[in-house]
């Protein structure tokens, strides 16, 4: 196919092709990334305004972060550990 194509067009012209679609594709890409980057960006429920949180617990064995108001979950959160979760942390 590329030797026929060198044939049909001059090599000026087949930059300009080449240079068309990597900036072609360049822009689908990057568009594709910012309307994801939008979308996962908004928080389909978010922490009423009035809530205080009082306590972050963390629990190491589920591997979940709560936040708490009033003894009340407000929202919960998957976290990572690290490769050695168990035993105490100390800093």
């Amino acid at each position: 196919m590329s030797f026929f194509y060198n044939k049909c067009h001059p090599p000026n012209e087949q930059r300009m092709y080449w240079l068309l679609i990597g900036i072609s594709l360049a822009a689908i890409v990057s568009t594709s990334a910012i309307a994801y980057a939008k979308n996962s960006s908004t928080s389909k429920n978010p922490i009423p305004t009035s809530a205080v949180i009082d306590r972050v617990f963390v629990d190491k064995s589920d591997r979940v972060l709560t936040l708490m108001s009033d003894g009340k979950a407000i929202r919960s959160y998957r976290i990572a550990l690290g490769g050695s979760p168990s035993g105490h942390k100390q800093q």
